[in-house]
């Protein structure tokens, strides 16, 4: 039989002092790595046995995962806290003042030293305890933010909401940010007023966010976000143009589409992943190019829904065997 061969090491100073080494020896990136295996509560625990383990539970990496409550101004200084300056969300204490008119009592003086703070922290990327972006403050507290300050937060958060709480100025400047480079992967438009917004402007920015719904600010029948057809032109034809981030679209615009052309909306739809209108009005000429485009190798269309689409009360003709085609590629959309 073989014998196993024993590697024999020399016992050296070095190995002998490896040894008997303490865990306070050991480097602030090895006990960092250490303590990023402790739960939240056993973190705060570690800061309490001694300085040195005080400085490094302290670094950011390991509190990125800190909620901050921000309930008054008295609360901003905790967003100062060293350990705090990787943290990724804040609640917003909200404000009562939505309905009502004249100056806010609770934020308006202070909003502006809010967004500075936030400013510098960089991976924030949510603000408030519900998907809507900035719901917890009233337009009244909301336009004392200056426009650009405004625009830089916006465009580092996950989810936005773009509604009439912001002045014209601040929409604008928000929109231009996230023409270039922004983190936004959902934005809600819901405007009264959407035909003021360069056609060019609007199209650039909202086919840069990856989900998407566009309709009127209030939630009410016979409500409107305006003329906004060239708005909707301008975005399907960069749609169809170009490879664009957009993936999917939400849509409550009424008769705002039921012009445009219909090979336009049937390449447009089909360059998206999913698409959802309602309260919104189409001609049979855009149907029957949309279901054409659906049933191509090439769509990407994945998942579709049509409300409040009766074909027969609304005199869309549309051939049976198309809506059947269709219905079978991608299950019941209407």
């Amino acid at each position: 039989q073989q014998k196993t061969k024993v590697l024999e090491f020399p016992v050296t100073s070095e190995l002998m002092s490896m040894a008997h080494t303490s865990i306070h020896n050991l480097p602030a990136e090895l006990m960092t790595l250490i303590f990023q295996m402790l739960p939240p509560e056993d973190r705060k625990t570690v800061m309490l046995v001694c300085k040195a383990w005080m400085k490094v539970g302290g670094y950011p990496s390991l509190w990125s995962w800190s909620v901050v409550t921000i309930n008054s101004k008295e609360d901003f200084q905790k967003l100062k806290s060293r350990r705090l300056q990787l943290i990724k969300k804040i609640k917003v204490e909200k404000c009562e003042h939505l309905l009502n008119i004249g100056e806010c009592p609770k934020w308006k003086t202070d909003l502006p030293e809010l967004f500075k703070i936030i400013h510098k922290i960089p991976t924030i990327s949510k603000i408030g305890g519900f998907t809507e972006t900035f719901s917890e403050f009233c337009r009244w507290s909301l336009v004392s933010v200056q426009p650009d300050l405004l625009a830089s937060v916006f465009n580092r958060l996950e989810e936005g909401e773009l509604s009439d709480r912001l002045t014209e100025k601040q929409i604008d400047h928000i929109l231009a940010a996230i023409v270039g480079k922004t983190n936004l992967r959902r934005l809600d438009v819901y405007l009264s007023d959407i035909s003021r917004i360069s056609p060019a402007l609007f199209a650039k920015a909202i086919s840069n966010v990856q989900d998407v719904a566009v309709g009127p600010y209030l939630n009410e029948p016979n409500q409107s976000c305006g003329e906004i057809g060239e708005q909707m032109l301008a975005l399907f034809v960069a749609i169809t143009e170009k490879e664009r981030p957009m993936r999917t679209l939400d849509l409550y615009v009424q008769g705002a589409i039921e012009k445009i052309d219909a090979d336009v909306i049937g390449k447009a739809f089909n360059r998206l992943e999913s698409i959802h209108t309602e309260d919104t009005k189409f001609r049979a000429e855009q149907l029957t190019s949309l279901a054409r485009n659906i049933l191509k190798d090439e769509s990407k269309l994945k998942n579709m829904m049509l409300y409040d689409l009766y074909f027969e009360e609304m005199g869309l003709d549309v051939e049976a065997d198309l809506v059947y085609k269709v219905r079978k590629k991608l299950g019941d959309f209407l």
